[in-house]
């Protein structure tokens, strides 16, 4: 009988121990599963560096660029030689409604306003279709979010090496960099100054 009682209380506290251990397994890996990122969660790609990228143009390129109390609408059907359509929502007293024929393909378009005045200018990131891969630009200035004009462009004069070219946002300012012949770095940033008739945008070398 004894022992029997035994037997009995031996099989009971292994059943009890394994029971534990089983447990304390299922706790460890929930504690895994809370402490290891989870699979809905996004991983956010949107970089500064993703902005420097290359960007290769679409067939069409359509997009709205909200500028404070105005937004500007860009449209291009990308060709060898493009019409680039640009037209302008809010203006208070005239409206702005223009067409650029250029050489080239409209790759980006960036909403800035780099003489902090309060109202917003549009840049136009255009591509040449040549093999040199050297990017242009087109400026359009909102005057105190009455009517817009042109801006005149100060182009750098140094010659890039090929495919090299990139302009893009950064925190708030337009940036261009690139390669020189000699495969010297060269960063640039634009800085908008008022002219006798209108805006000029001019580079300034930081690097």
């Amino acid at each position: 009988m004894k022992k029997h009682l035994l037997f009995c209380l031996t099989v009971f506290a292994f059943f009890v121990i394994a029971c534990n251990s089983d447990s304390t397994v299922q706790s460890e890996n929930a504690n895994k599963n809370e402490q290891s990122p989870s699979a809905e969660k996004p991983v956010n790609t949107n970089t500064i560096a993703e902005n420097k990228k290359s960007t290769k143009a679409p067939a069409v390129f359509e997009k709205t660029v909200l500028m404070g109390n105005v937004n500007f609408k860009v449209y291009a059907e990308n060709q060898e030689t493009t019409t680039v359509k640009i037209n302008c929502d809010g203006l208070s007293v005239r409206k702005f409604n223009q067409e650029f024929v250029i050489g080239g393909q409209v790759i980006n378009a960036f909403g800035l306003d780099l003489d902090k005045d309060g109202y917003h200018e549009l840049y136009i990131a255009v591509q040449g279709t040549d093999d040199s891969g050297n990017i242009g630009l087109i400026g359009i200035a909102s005057y105190k979010d009455k009517s817009a004009g042109e801006i005149t462009i100060n182009e750098i004069e140094i010659p890039r090496k090929q495919n090299t070219d990139k302009v893009y946002a950064f925190y708030g300012e337009l940036k261009r960099e690139f390669y020189d012949q000699n495969n010297q770095l060269q960063v640039y940033s634009y800085k908008l100054k008022k002219g006798e008739a209108g805006f000029i945008l001019e580079p300034t070398r930081t690097k």
